[in-house]
Formats: structure tokens, C-alpha cells, sequence
């Protein structure tokens, strides 16, 4: 080591960290933590391989475009996202579930903890209330359920596609019910637009043709906690995000390269992960991110205090990044930091620390073959 540089290094982690995660990968399957392969069985849908506790599916048409889009919460560390799989195929998926739908046969499935299912459900006419609003299509429960026709109170066309539990979800169409044309072709979630589609006008114009969340078009400037899978860097300005719990990012950011997060940032949070981002090339922190003021010294070891001790972020870990180059912080960050992790970091050569980062860390590993070090 030297100025606080290293180079080739291998370390050391403890991973208790449980990877729980499912991805899309590149050739649009979706993927988990599981070892088992197994099938499930869906009536009349494309068969389903479930590979490692999640669903994948071949396209149908195997020259139809595959896409993937993701939306990772940083302070939550959940994602979001949804997969055109080709063909027919099409994929939403979050944390703690998956719902895969075939518009060639208008089959739905849902896979919950790793499990698939086809959920049984009646097709039939639902009025929705007394004014003659009703749905045409798979019932559950009593609630629209599957692939279906929502009709307004003079029996005109709402909406046609995919309904859970009552809300709209992976793919549907829109209509201006008055005049029967076209108002939005595209995918949902949880009743609001959500991944790809396309607006149109009453005279049928597109207004707008792209990305959609929580039903407005999609800008990557509108939130800072928000990063997508299509993003190369994420910046984060100076004195942002204060009151953030933890920035965490876990594999599913497949594009980015560069996270810069300015000075005075996350002065609130805990964690601070950065995990299987395969693009990643460097992380840049700021000086005092990550760091409470106390109002008191804690540099005269007063540390055994419950005021003092709400001041620690329980720990800092990079791990599982492949292309990974270069780490930068700069002073006073993570000073109350209680664990410092690197793990898998093949490409890393250089770590440049400032001032009082890492104060208070208990451990500090560096484990393995380090050549280059002078």
C-alpha cells in the first residue's frame, strides 16, 4: 500500500449477505438463487422452464427484439422490472414475485417464494358497480383476474389485456371509449404504466413512444433513489439525499460503469452495498458522505454511548464486480463505519481513502496473493 493506493489485490469477505435476487439475463431469462431446475405446467400457456426458482421461456419468434427494463430502489434495494421475451412472451417481476403472461393464448401464471402456479380462475361477466361498469374475462375471488375486457357504463371499450386482483398489470391496451380508438399500448403495474408503451392522441398521433413509471413517462433526473437498467452513470449531488436509509445496488444494474456520489450525502444511512454490477469500472465518494455529525468529539473515544452508537453504518461492502478499477472516497466518510468489505473484485488496482475514513472499523482484511504493492 502506499498513499492509500493498492493494486491486484484479492479480498477477503464473509458473505452473509444471502443472495435472494432473481435477474433477466442478456438472453431475456429470468433467473434465481436456486440450484433445482424444474418444469411447471401451465394449461394452454408456452411451457416454462423454471430455472433456479424463476421462470424463462423461449420466444416464439426468435427474430423479435428482447427487451429488458429495471428499476432499482437504492434506499430499499427492491427492484422492479419487466421482460419482452418475444413472441408472445412477457415477464413483470419484483422481489417477491413473478407474473408471466402469453397473449397468444391469453394465459397468465404467477410464481410467488420461487413457486409457480397457474392460479385457478373462472371466466365470466363481472358488473364492477351500479352504474354498469363491467368486465368481460378471468374471475377470481370475484375480482377480474387473467385476460379480459373492461366496458364502461354505456357498454364502450376501457380497456383489453391483463388484470390482477382488479388492477391492470403486464400488458393491456387503452381505449378513448368514447370515439373507440387507441389511448395507450403498453405494459403495466399495479394499475399504472409501467416499462414500455406508447400514448396516443384522439386523432390517433403518438404523443409520446418510450418508458413509463407509476404513470407518467420515465425521466432518470425525476429520482435520485431511482436507478434503471439502461443507465451508464449515476451521479448524485452535493448535499443529496440526507435522509436515505441505505444505497444499495444488487445486480441488476446491468450497464452501469461510474457511481459518483457527492460530498455531504446519505448523512443518515446505514448500508452502503454495491453488488454483481458487471459493468461497474469505478465508485467515487465524496467527503463526509455516509457520516452522522454527533456534535461531540468522537475522536476521544467516546464511542460506547446508545447517542453514539445510532451513529454507526453497520457496513460498507463492494463485491462481485468484475470490471471494477477504481475506489475513491474522500474525507471523513464512512468514519463510523463498524465493517469494511471487498470481495471479487478481480480488476481492482487502485483504492484512494482520505482523512478519518473508516475510523471506527473493527476489521480490515485484505486476504490473498497482492502483487504490484510497493
Amino acid at each position: 500500500m502506499d498513499n492509500g493506493r493498492q493494486t491486484g489485490v484479492n479480498h477477503e469477505v464473509d458473505n452473509d449477505h444471502d443472495d435472494k435476487r432473481r435477474r433477466v439475463s442478456k438472453d431475456g431469462e429470468v433467473e434465481g438463487s436456486n440450484n433445482n431446475d424444474k418444469k411447471v405446467a401451465v394449461s394452454d400457456a408456452t411451457p416454462l422452464l423454471v430455472k433456479n426458482g424463476c421462470a424463462s421461456s423461449a420466444p416464439d419468434d426468435q427474430d423479435t427484439d428482447i427487451g429488458t427494463w429495471i428499476v432499482v430502489d437504492t434506499n430499499k434495494g427492491d427492484h422492479l422490472g419487466i421482460a419482452n421475451m418475444g413472441g408472445s412472451m412477457l415477464v413483470l417481476f419484483c422481489d417477491d414475485w413473478t407474473i408471466s403472461v402469453n397473449a397468444k393464448s391469453q394465459s397468465m401464471m404467477i410464481l410467488t417464494n420461487n413457486q409457480g402456479q397457474m392460479i385457478a380462475r373462472e371466466s365470466g361477466c363481472l358488473d364492477l358497480n351500479t352504474n354498469g361498469n363491467r368486465w368481460e374475462g378471468g374471475v377470481r375471488n370475484g375480482k377480474p383476474f387473467g385476460y379480459g375486457v373492461l366496458y364502461d357504463e354505456e357498454g364502450r371499450k376501457e380497456y383489453e389485456g391483463y388484470m390482477m386482483n382488479g388492477v391492470k398489470t403486464c400488458y393491456g391496451i387503452e381505449y378513448y371509449s368514447d370515439i373507440g380508438k387507441v389511448k395507450y399500448d403498453g405494459c403495466f403495474c399495479d394499475n399504472n404504466r409501467f416499462g414500455k408503451g406508447t400514448l396516443y392522441d384522439r386523432n390517433g398521433s403518438v404523443d409520446y413512444d418510450g418508458l413509463w413509471m407509476k404513470d407518467e413517462p420515465y425521466s432518470s433526473c425525476d429520482d435520485l433513489e431511482i436507478v434503471d437498467s439502461l443507465m451508464e452513470s449515476i451521479t448524485i449531488p452535493d448535499g443529496s439525499l440526507d435522509e436515505a436509509d441505505s444505497f444499495i445496488l444488487q445486480g441488476w444494474a446491468n450497464s452501469l460503469k461510474r457511481i459518483v456520489i457527492g460530498s455531504h450525502c446519505y448523512l443518515n444511512a446505514k448500508k452502503f452495498i454495491v453488488d454483481q454490477l458487471e459493468q461497474l469500472e469505478s465508485v467515487e465518494i465524496g467527503e463526509i458522505a455516509f457520516t452522522q455529525n454527533s456534535g461531540n468529539n468522537v475522536y476521544d473515544g467516546v464511542i460506547d454511548t446508545p447517542e453514539i452508537e445510532k451513529l454507526f453504518v453497520n457496513f460498507f461492502q463492494i463485491s462481485n464486480c468484475g470490471k471494477l478499477k477504481s475506489i475513491q472516497i474522500g474525507n471523513s466518510s464512512f468514519s463510523y463505519c463498524r465493517r469494511f468489505k471487498l470481495h471479487g473484485l478481480p480488476s481492482l488496482h487502485s483504492i484512494q481513502l482520505g482523512e478519518s475514513n473508516f475510523y471506527f472499523t473493527r476489521s480490515f482484511k485484505l486476504i490473498g496473493l497482492i502483487d504490484g504493492l510497493v
